[in-house]
């Protein structure tokens, strides 16, 4: 089993590329899927109003920079500030909304070695976390990517172990100009308002698309360092809960803050060594005080600490910001792994119908009907064991040529799967002979806990 206590504390995206999507990725797909929900873009106040009080000249002028979708210039975004930067712009739905109200900080700071220039162009820092654009530019040979490798220390102090560095989640809207990148500096601790930030690489990785995927990357070793202050915009609130729950294990949750970008919670799970599986994972859920669960905004990040004979996770977990603070917050924290003795199993879509496909001891799926729609094929079927919604995530449908697996297909209808015993998965295909289908053993769960965390507004810290 792999030790835990050798991982990295992030991976860059250089390092995923190299990594294969294996069964037991897929599995953790869709936990993610149904951590997360789509992604829906307010519709701006702000943008709508500056249609009533410009010019025609200066409307005119806005829409010819947004039709070719060049970066608005600097002189245009020091007279509209709000609508021209590139928070707004390019931005996530949260970051647009509080740069409304909270005006990014314009840095144009740029380095150059190697033929390679790295600019530095806004950032917004509202307490937990800063938010960075920033432009990578080339002279000579164009690259298909090009990964950054960058050091931080706020007013003197290394960050490396402090910070958690991660672009978008979501990933960048259409249209975006190439050269253009994002990078979120999540803190692991509280910052004082001013920061004097200094910036650091030693060396970016660049590789060519080859295919549908980056080809091998190569080290370009260099020297681009920046330094700026930054000063914190907006109001966070920051609250200490003396809450713990036990079972097995010793879960606690550490602190709550509330930003204009996010709310950031972080967790901790503590277990004695000799209970401890390495091939754990955690799913985390924030719920508000009507019970609607908060989307998560960047996977949670995990520190492992020995201490005591005891294994401890520490863990940071982003969420989309609210509009008020709620009464309470309830906690949902799941530990689980996925069985390796358990194969998948597989039958052909002609075969006799019942037919029951079995994900473990403990129940399966058995598939009553298959109908032919246009361009779409409904599969019926029935759940058997229990946590029947979290069975439905692992029944697939899948495409082969020639023997081999060529497409695997998403059911459409698995967002809105609840927790019945029976489900209509619809694919998006053609019916044919070469279909299959497959199921996989849901997670075992290890350890899950429920808390529910009081917000009274007298023991909010306000920073």
């Amino acid at each position: 089993m792999n030790d835990p206590f050798n991982k990295k504390d992030y991976l860059t995206d250089h390092e995923k590329q190299q990594l294969r999507f294996s069964k037991h990725d897929r599995n953790m797909v869709f936990e993610k899927i149904r951590q997360q929900q789509p992604a829906k873009e307010r519709p701006s106040r702000f943008k709508k109003a500056m249609a009533y009080v410009l010019t025609p000249a200066a409307v005119g002028l806005i829409a010819i920079l947004v039709a070719v979708q060049t970066p608005i210039k600097e002189d245009i975004i020091s007279a509209f500030p709000a609508l021209g930067s590139l928070s707004s712009q390019y931005g996530s739905p949260e970051l647009k909304s509080a740069v409304q109200k909270n005006k990014p900080q314009i840095i144009n700071k740029s380095a150059e070695d190697k033929g390679i220039k790295i600019t530095i162009k806004e950032v917004l820092y509202d307490g937990p976390r800063i938010s960075m654009f920033y432009e990578v530019d080339y002279k000579g040979k164009e690259y298909d990517h090009i990964q950054t490798n960058f050091t931080f220390t706020a007013n003197g102090e290394d960050m490396r172990n402090k910070h958690i560095l991660s672009g978008n989640m979501m990933g960048m809207p259409k249209g975006t100009p190439k050269n253009l990148h994002f990078a979120t500096i999540e803190f692991k601790k509280k910052m004082p308002k001013k920061i004097k930030l200094e910036v650091k690489s030693k060396s970016v990785f660049v590789s060519d698309l080859e295919g549908d995927h980056y080809g091998p990357s190569k080290e370009v070793m260099g020297k681009w360092a920046f330094s700026f202050p930054v000063e914190k915009k907006g109001t966070e609130y920051r609250y200490t809960p003396n809450i713990k729950a036990k079972k097995e294990y010793e879960f606690s949750i550490k602190e709550i803050v509330f930003a204009p970008t996010g709310i950031q919670l972080s967790t901790n799970m503590s277990n004695w060594r000799g209970k401890y599986n390495d091939d754990a994972l955690t799913s985390y859920y924030l719920f508000d005080d009507k019970g609607n669960r908060l989307e998560i905004k960047n996977h949670a990040h995990t520190d492992y600490e020995r201490k005591d004979g005891k294994i401890n996770e520490n863990t940071i977990a982003v969420f989309k910001p609210m509009e008020r603070i709620p009464e309470y917050v309830t906690v949902r924290t799941k530990m689980y792994y996925y069985p390796e003795q358990n194969k998948n199993v597989k039958k052909g879509i002609t075969e006799n119908l019942p037919l029951y496909m079995p994900q473990n001891k403990d129940g399966g799926i058995t598939i009553t009907k298959v109908e032919q729609k246009k361009n779409e094929v409904w599969v019926y079927y029935e759940v058997k064991g229990d946590d029947p919604q979290e069975r439905k995530y692992f029944f697939n449908l899948l495409k082969l040529k020639d023997g081999k697996v060529v497409e695997w297909l998403d059911d459409q209808t698995l967002k809105s799967a609840d927790s019945s015993r029976k489900h209509i998965a619809k694919f998006k295909t053609s019916y044919s002979k070469d279909l299959q289908f497959e199921v996989s053993s849901p997670p075992e769960t290890i350890e899950e806990f429920k808390v529910k965390v009081p917000l009274k507004k007298e023991y909010l810290e306000k920073r």
